[in-house]
């Protein structure tokens, strides 16, 4: 027996958010493929909340973030043609892991605790800093970089260092962050 049949020969149940732009079942047949059994189930609405905690406030923070990397490389971009493209899938990846890295801090764990106590499953509220307050307050006017004058971008979430657009997103700061968790 195949890998693929032997994975599915008990057929796939596949969950899914209430969410209208997905609840026709048509949209699911083409995945029925080789007689394989596929069960779809809905989450029922209003229960994302105890469902999905982190979609009650942290998700909002995750996009937050990827707007503004995202709306910083399209003027960047702009401004010096050869700046990497956010459009395909290692950029992506990229954008992805250093939103990844940026949220992982220890800084923002009570704000991740603030989304189980906004889904009503925890009574511990702790007060946090938003990736607003943490990593686009910026106080000075350069990069924390010597000899880098450029304006800074973000704050590393990590070292709470002020870097411009090269140093944090075209140079991979996460992975030279001293006090990142790819520190030597």
């Amino acid at each position: 027996m195949d890998k693929e049949k032997e994975n599915t020969s008990n057929g796939i149940l596949y969950i899914i958010d209430h969410w209208s732009g997905q609840t026709d079942p048509t949209l699911y047949e083409a995945f029925k493929k080789n007689d394989t059994l596929l069960q779809t189930e809905f989450v029922p609405e209003k229960t994302t909340a105890h469902c999905q905690p982190l979609d009650t406030f942290f998700n909002r923070q995750l996009k937050y973030l990827g707007r503004k990397i995202c709306n910083f490389a399209m003027v960047h971009q702009s401004r010096n043609g050869n700046a990497e493209k956010l459009v395909d899938r290692n950029s992506i990846l990229k954008m992805q892991s250093l939103i990844h890295f940026l949220l992982s801090a220890p800084v923002f764990s009570n704000m991740i605790k603030h989304s189980w106590f906004q889904a009503g499953l925890t009574k511990e509220n702790p007060p946090f800093m938003n990736a607003f307050n943490i990593c686009f307050k910026i106080m000075n006017s350069s990069c924390a970089f010597s000899e880098c004058n450029t304006i800074p971008f973000i704050n590393c979430s990590w070292c709470r260092k002020e870097l411009c657009y090269e140093h944090f997103y075209i140079d991979d700061h996460m992975m030279v962050c001293e006090l990142g968790p790819y520190a030597n």
